[in-house]
């Protein structure tokens, strides 16, 4: 079986990210690897550091639930897994120059700009985002991306995963059932389950 490419690695990690999103509406992930594969950052779709997540009952989806006593709709509450990802990069790793972001849904042209900005030389997407431009009925974010990366030299290309992909997938995921695993239970170090990134 061939060995499978960073990027198709990356992307395995990036799907296991994107579970720890609390997002009802979109389960995102993202990583940031060097040209040689070493992972540099990782990030998922979720509320800024130590904000409550938007599925808690005294929270709620800004855009649908409303916020506040009188349920004012508002923007996402949300940060984007790309973002996180950079913002997690670029402060374990310093400059990403020449870094790939490989993320499980394309990025939006807001995050496209983020990564050409923090220096990413090629973008690789799992599914397109679908959003129409808030400024043009007619014209896609997608299309905006993809104009923006020509014109600036960033490689942009939706990732498909190959047969061997998806077989490595599922052999490393049933592999991982062979293991011992500890008995359920609390670590010493718990996490926050319900805080944001951070």
């Amino acid at each position: 079986m061939p060995m499978p490419s960073w990027v198709d690695c990356a992307m395995a990690t990036a799907l296991f990210w994107a579970r720890r999103t609390k997002c009802k509406h979109h389960q995102v992930g993202c990583c940031i690897i060097s040209p040689d594969g070493e992972l540099l950052g990782e990030g998922y779709n979720g509320p800024v550091r130590s904000s409550q997540h938007c599925i808690d009952p005294e929270v709620g989806c800004a855009k649908t639930d409303g916020v506040g006593p009188d349920r004012v709709k508002m923007r996402c509450r949300g940060t984007h897994a790309e973002i996180n990802a950079i913002t997690r990069a670029s402060a374990h790793a310093g400059s990403l120059k020449g870094a790939y972001l490989v993320s499980t849904v394309e990025p939006c042209f807001d995050c496209t700009k983020a990564a050409i900005n923090a220096g990413i030389a090629r973008i690789y997407y799992m599914q397109p985002y679908t959003r129409v431009a808030d400024d043009d009925p007619h014209t896609s974010e997608h299309e905006n991306a993809i104009a923006l990366c020509q014109e600036v030299g960033v490689a942009h290309v939706q990732w498909r995963p190959s047969g061997d992909f998806i077989k490595t997938l599922q052999e490393t995921v049933g592999h991982v059932g062979q293991f011992a695993m500890p008995e359920v239970g609390t670590n010493e170090t718990t996490e926050s389950q319900g805080r944001g990134e951070g």
